[in-house]
């Protein structure tokens, strides 16, 4: 199978990683997934089964055999990135190649690094990636208190690109629901958040309980 993809954005890829499991038994959630976009260009998908970030790289350039690959972003028997992915989520949206090496089961992810072209060797997994697209529900609504993990939603920084609105970066809660995904997005991509169960009673704080008051008017 071809794997070819040329100008993939590399800070999507190297933050993507945030997202992936570390030592789980399914190999496949130690990895970043990479599928052809219908529209063009391709989606940088990362999951740990409790959250999933999806990047649109409508740019990336997929050569005509590309379908789906599966980077292993690890070092051997390690949880540690590659140090590559590292350093190419520091970067403010570089842009990679990723190219099929002699063996069928390794690329090289080429980037320029003062002037001159660096090769990284990059293993990839066989098998099948979760339908991560069934996850998503654009008929979702928020209408009961939802619980989060507060270490998952620290990774919505992560998830923010350099090239975004660096005052004041946004991610915009647009579906959701206390059973199910919980949908967060940003200028190039989503998050998604499954809620924490509450455990035991929850009461609404009184600051955002439904009694309004009505603000008066202050002079300037």
């Amino acid at each position: 199978m071809n794997y070819n993809i040329n100008n993939l954005n590399g800070e999507m890829l190297g933050r993507a990683c945030a997202f992936a499991a570390k030592g789980d038994v399914r190999f496949y959630l130690n990895s970043v997934y990479i599928e052809k976009r219908p529209a063009g260009g391709v989606y940088i998908v990362a999951t740990n089964g409790h959250y999933l970030c999806v990047y649109e790289d409508k740019e990336a350039l997929p050569e005509d055999g590309f379908k789906e690959t599966i980077l292993d972003v690890y070092q051997p028997n390690s949880k540690k990135l590659l140090p590559v992915f590292t350093q190419i989520k520091k970067t403010d949206s570089e842009r990679v190649d990723l190219v099929t090496g002699e063996e069928s089961n390794r690329l090289h992810l080429i980037r320029t690094v003062d002037e001159e072209p660096v090769a990284d060797r990059i293993n990839t997994h066989d098998g099948h990636y979760p339908d991560w697209q069934r996850v998503i529900d654009s008929n979702l609504n928020l209408n009961t208190p939802t619980g989060f993990n507060t270490r998952y939603l620290a990774k919505l920084k992560d998830f923010i690109l350099k090239g975004e609105n660096k005052k004041f970066p946004i991610v915009t809660l647009v579906a959701g629901s206390s059973e199910g995904s919980n949908i967060w997005q940003s200028e190039h991509g989503i998050v998604i958040i499954m809620p924490t169960r509450v455990i035991g009673e929850f009461k609404i704080n009184e600051l955002v309980k439904p009694e309004t008051v009505e603000l008066e008017e202050v002079a300037q």
